[in-house]
Protein backbone atom coordinates (compact mmCIF):
# COMPACT_ATOMS: atom_id res chain seq x y z
CA UNK A 1 0.00 0.00 0.00
CA UNK A 2 1.18 3.82 -0.76
CA UNK A 3 1.02 6.95 1.54
CA UNK A 4 -2.36 8.28 -0.77
CA UNK A 5 -3.96 5.22 -0.38
CA UNK A 6 -3.54 5.03 3.31
CA UNK A 7 -3.87 8.36 3.26
CA UNK A 8 -7.04 8.52 0.84
CA UNK A 9 -5.73 11.49 -0.62
CA UNK A 10 -8.59 13.23 -3.06
CA UNK A 11 -7.90 15.90 -5.60
CA UNK A 12 -8.03 19.22 -3.68
CA UNK A 13 -6.55 18.29 -0.51
CA UNK A 14 -3.98 20.35 1.28
CA UNK A 15 -2.06 18.35 3.35
CA UNK A 16 -0.16 19.39 6.48
CA UNK A 17 2.11 17.15 8.58
CA UNK A 18 3.25 18.15 11.77
CA UNK A 19 4.99 16.49 14.74
CA UNK A 20 8.49 14.80 14.71
CA UNK A 21 9.94 11.27 13.24
CA UNK A 22 10.07 11.86 9.19
CA UNK A 23 7.61 14.78 7.87
CA UNK A 24 10.41 15.70 5.07
CA UNK A 25 10.59 12.25 4.18
CA UNK A 26 6.69 11.65 4.22
CA UNK A 27 6.12 15.05 2.58
CA UNK A 28 8.65 14.00 -0.70
CA UNK A 29 7.07 10.54 -0.56
CA UNK A 30 4.46 11.22 -0.48
CA UNK A 31 4.57 14.24 -3.16
CA UNK A 32 5.78 11.46 -5.38
CA UNK A 33 3.42 8.84 -5.00
CA UNK A 34 1.21 11.48 -6.70
CA UNK A 35 3.20 12.84 -9.15
CA UNK A 36 3.09 8.94 -10.68
CA UNK A 37 -0.89 8.72 -10.68
CA UNK A 38 -0.50 11.73 -12.51
CA UNK A 39 -1.36 14.70 -10.73
CA UNK A 40 0.37 18.18 -10.71
CA UNK A 41 1.95 18.70 -6.60
CA UNK A 42 3.42 21.40 -4.79
CA UNK A 43 5.55 20.96 -1.60
CA UNK A 44 6.36 23.90 0.39
CA UNK A 45 6.80 24.91 4.19
CA UNK A 46 5.28 26.96 6.44
CA UNK A 47 8.57 26.82 8.38
CA UNK A 48 12.31 26.26 7.69
CA UNK A 49 13.26 23.35 5.75
CA UNK A 50 16.56 22.47 4.14
CA UNK A 51 16.49 22.62 0.00
CA UNK A 52 14.73 19.54 -1.74
CA UNK A 53 17.41 16.99 -3.54
CA UNK A 54 17.07 16.39 -7.17
CA UNK A 55 15.77 12.72 -6.19
CA UNK A 56 12.82 14.46 -3.69
CA UNK A 57 12.00 17.30 -6.30
CA UNK A 58 12.17 18.35 -10.03
CA UNK A 59 11.86 21.68 -9.57
CA UNK A 60 12.42 24.73 -6.81
CA UNK A 61 11.00 28.04 -7.25
CA UNK A 62 12.30 30.77 -4.93
CA UNK A 63 10.23 34.13 -4.72
CA UNK A 64 9.74 36.93 -1.95
CA UNK A 65 6.62 37.87 -4.27
CA UNK A 66 3.56 35.59 -3.52
CA UNK A 67 1.86 36.49 -6.95
CA UNK A 68 5.13 35.83 -8.69
CA UNK A 69 5.79 32.77 -7.30
CA UNK A 70 1.68 31.55 -8.01
CA UNK A 71 3.01 32.51 -12.02
CA UNK A 72 6.24 30.29 -12.00
CA UNK A 73 3.97 27.71 -10.45
CA UNK A 74 1.01 28.37 -13.20
CA UNK A 75 3.32 28.12 -15.65
CA UNK A 76 5.00 24.60 -14.50
CA UNK A 77 1.40 22.97 -13.90
CA UNK A 78 0.56 20.22 -15.86
CA UNK A 79 4.80 18.63 -16.22
CA UNK A 80 5.71 15.60 -15.03
CA UNK A 81 7.39 16.00 -11.35
CA UNK A 82 7.24 17.63 -8.06
CA UNK A 83 7.95 21.48 -7.44
CA UNK A 84 8.54 22.79 -3.97
CA UNK A 85 8.37 26.05 -3.60
CA UNK A 86 9.73 28.75 -1.06
CA UNK A 87 10.29 32.40 0.06
CA UNK A 88 14.05 32.63 0.37
CA UNK A 89 16.55 31.47 1.84
CA UNK A 90 17.80 31.83 5.71
CA UNK A 91 21.29 32.28 6.86
CA UNK A 92 22.44 28.97 7.31
CA UNK A 93 20.67 28.30 3.63
CA UNK A 94 17.63 26.60 4.76
CA UNK A 95 14.16 27.20 2.77
CA UNK A 96 11.74 30.34 4.24
CA UNK A 97 8.44 29.04 4.26
CA UNK A 98 5.40 30.50 2.75
CA UNK A 99 2.63 32.70 4.52
CA UNK A 100 -0.56 31.10 5.31
CA UNK A 101 -2.25 33.33 2.46
CA UNK A 102 0.27 31.71 0.27
CA UNK A 103 -0.99 28.21 0.56
CA UNK A 104 -4.12 29.49 -0.19
CA UNK A 105 -3.11 30.43 -3.28
CA UNK A 106 -1.44 27.82 -4.47
CA UNK A 107 -3.47 25.34 -4.14
CA UNK A 108 -5.84 27.35 -6.67
CA UNK A 109 -3.36 27.35 -9.41
CA UNK A 110 -4.99 25.31 -12.28
CA UNK A 111 -3.01 22.14 -12.68
CA UNK A 112 -2.47 21.76 -9.05
CA UNK A 113 -4.13 18.90 -7.62
CA UNK A 114 -2.82 18.59 -4.37
CA UNK A 115 -0.10 21.03 -1.61
CA UNK A 116 2.10 19.44 0.23
CA UNK A 117 3.19 21.59 3.34
CA UNK A 118 5.60 20.64 6.14
CA UNK A 119 3.96 22.97 9.32
CA UNK A 120 6.43 22.06 11.88
CA UNK A 121 10.15 21.55 13.10
CA UNK A 122 11.64 18.87 15.13
CA UNK A 123 15.49 19.18 14.73
CA UNK A 124 15.62 15.65 13.76
CA UNK A 125 14.08 14.22 16.67
CA UNK A 126 11.36 11.44 16.45
CA UNK A 127 8.68 12.81 19.05
CA UNK A 128 7.79 16.45 19.58
CA UNK A 129 5.55 19.08 21.55
CA UNK A 130 5.02 22.07 20.51
CA UNK A 131 5.33 25.54 21.68
CA UNK A 132 2.94 28.26 21.72
CA UNK A 133 3.57 29.42 17.90
CA UNK A 134 3.89 25.94 16.76
CA UNK A 135 2.70 24.32 14.69
CA UNK A 136 1.96 26.44 11.38
CA UNK A 137 -0.88 24.90 10.16
CA UNK A 138 -2.30 26.63 6.62
CA UNK A 139 -6.30 27.53 7.40
CA UNK A 140 -6.80 26.10 4.20
CA UNK A 141 -5.58 22.02 4.74
CA UNK A 142 -8.24 19.30 4.21
CA UNK A 143 -5.89 16.91 5.58
CA UNK A 144 -3.42 16.93 8.98
CA UNK A 145 -0.87 14.49 9.63
CA UNK A 146 0.50 14.04 13.15
CA UNK A 147 4.01 12.00 13.23
CA UNK A 148 5.86 10.40 15.55
CA UNK A 149 9.05 8.01 15.12
CA UNK A 150 8.56 4.80 17.03
CA UNK A 151 11.33 4.33 18.84
CA UNK A 152 10.46 6.73 21.10
CA UNK A 153 8.03 4.76 23.18
CA UNK A 154 10.15 3.44 26.08
CA UNK A 155 12.81 5.85 26.35
CA UNK A 156 13.87 8.80 28.79
CA UNK A 157 12.09 12.08 28.54
CA UNK A 158 15.12 14.20 27.38
CA UNK A 159 16.53 16.42 25.05
CA UNK A 160 18.32 13.47 23.07
CA UNK A 161 15.06 11.90 21.91
CA UNK A 162 12.30 14.22 22.57
CA UNK A 163 12.11 18.21 20.60
CA UNK A 164 10.64 20.40 23.60
CA UNK A 165 10.77 17.74 26.15
CA UNK A 166 9.48 20.70 28.53
CA UNK A 167 6.40 21.45 26.76
CA UNK A 168 5.33 17.51 26.37
CA UNK A 169 6.36 17.59 30.55
CA UNK A 170 3.53 21.03 30.51
CA UNK A 171 1.08 19.02 28.16
CA UNK A 172 1.31 15.19 30.03
CA UNK A 173 2.33 15.65 33.26
CA UNK A 174 5.29 13.48 32.30
CA UNK A 175 8.82 14.23 34.24
CA UNK A 176 12.16 14.87 32.87
CA UNK A 177 13.15 11.12 32.99
CA UNK A 178 10.71 9.62 33.03
CA UNK A 179 9.96 6.81 30.45
CA UNK A 180 7.58 7.75 27.26
CA UNK A 181 4.59 5.91 27.27
CA UNK A 182 2.62 4.74 24.15
CA UNK A 183 -0.36 6.71 25.67
CA UNK A 184 1.83 9.93 26.84
CA UNK A 185 2.81 9.95 22.86
CA UNK A 186 -0.99 9.84 21.75
CA UNK A 187 -1.93 12.26 24.26
CA UNK A 188 0.63 14.90 22.44
CA UNK A 189 -0.10 13.95 19.08
CA UNK A 190 -3.97 14.44 19.66
CA UNK A 191 -4.62 16.97 22.32
CA UNK A 192 -5.68 20.29 21.94
CA UNK A 193 -2.36 22.30 22.48
CA UNK A 194 -0.73 19.33 21.20
CA UNK A 195 0.85 18.45 17.24
CA UNK A 196 -2.87 19.14 16.13
CA UNK A 197 -3.15 22.56 17.69
CA UNK A 198 -4.74 25.08 14.85
CA UNK A 199 -6.00 22.27 12.86
CA UNK A 200 -8.95 23.66 10.72
CA UNK A 201 -12.04 22.17 12.28
CA UNK A 202 -13.27 20.76 9.09
CA UNK A 203 -10.05 18.81 8.36
CA UNK A 204 -9.90 15.16 8.53
CA UNK A 205 -7.11 14.44 10.84
CA UNK A 206 -4.95 10.52 10.31
CA UNK A 207 -1.98 9.93 12.23
CA UNK A 208 1.29 8.31 10.76
CA UNK A 209 3.12 6.01 13.28
CA UNK A 210 6.31 6.17 11.55
CA UNK A 211 9.81 4.30 11.15
CA UNK A 212 8.49 0.49 12.09
CA UNK A 213 11.04 -1.32 10.79
CA UNK A 214 10.49 -4.97 12.77
CA UNK A 215 8.18 -7.16 14.81
CA UNK A 216 8.78 -5.18 17.56
CA UNK A 217 8.47 -1.91 16.39
CA UNK A 218 5.49 -2.86 14.65
CA UNK A 219 3.69 -4.50 18.27
CA UNK A 220 5.05 -1.06 19.66
CA UNK A 221 2.95 1.49 16.85
CA UNK A 222 0.11 -0.77 17.41
CA UNK A 223 0.12 0.16 20.83
CA UNK A 224 0.01 3.86 20.30
CA UNK A 225 -2.34 3.07 17.45
CA UNK A 226 -4.94 1.78 20.12
CA UNK A 227 -4.27 4.89 22.27
CA UNK A 228 -5.22 7.17 19.16
CA UNK A 229 -8.24 5.22 18.28
CA UNK A 230 -9.25 5.90 22.05
CA UNK A 231 -9.21 9.45 21.88
CA UNK A 232 -11.43 9.71 19.02
CA UNK A 233 -8.78 8.72 15.76
CA UNK A 234 -11.04 6.58 13.26
CA UNK A 235 -7.76 5.24 11.67
CA UNK A 236 -4.47 5.60 11.90
CA UNK A 237 -1.38 4.38 9.25
CA UNK A 238 1.64 2.34 10.89
CA UNK A 239 4.54 3.28 8.14
CA UNK A 240 8.26 3.25 7.35
CA UNK A 241 7.96 5.73 4.70
CA UNK A 242 11.98 5.60 3.71
CA UNK A 243 11.18 2.47 2.66
CA UNK A 244 9.98 0.83 -1.07
CA UNK A 245 6.57 -0.23 0.86
CA UNK A 246 6.23 3.10 3.08
CA UNK A 247 2.88 1.34 4.68
CA UNK A 248 3.30 -1.35 6.93
CA UNK A 249 -0.57 -1.32 7.74
CA UNK A 250 -3.82 0.95 8.21
CA UNK A 251 -5.53 -0.05 11.83
CA UNK A 252 -8.66 1.15 12.17
CA UNK A 253 -11.89 0.21 14.40
CA UNK A 254 -9.12 -2.04 16.18
CA UNK A 255 -8.68 -4.24 12.85
CA UNK A 256 -5.52 -3.63 11.08
CA UNK A 257 -4.64 -4.36 7.23
CA UNK A 258 -1.75 -3.96 5.66
CA UNK A 259 1.45 -5.70 4.63
CA UNK A 260 3.20 -6.97 7.63
CA UNK A 261 6.68 -6.43 8.53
Amino acid sequence: MLLWQAFQIRDGDVVALVGAGGKTTAMYRLARELVAEGKGVVVTTTTRIYPPTGEQASLLLVEAERDELVRRVARWAGRPGVVAVASGYDEIGKLVGVPDEWVSALKDVVGVANVVVEADGAAGRPFKAPRAYEPVIPSCATLVVPVVGVEVVGCPLTAEMVHRPEEVSRLTGLLPGEVVTAEVVAQVMLYPLGNVKGAPPSARIVPLVNKVEDASALETARQVAKCLLALGMDRVVVGRVAREVPVVEVVAASVPSGVGP
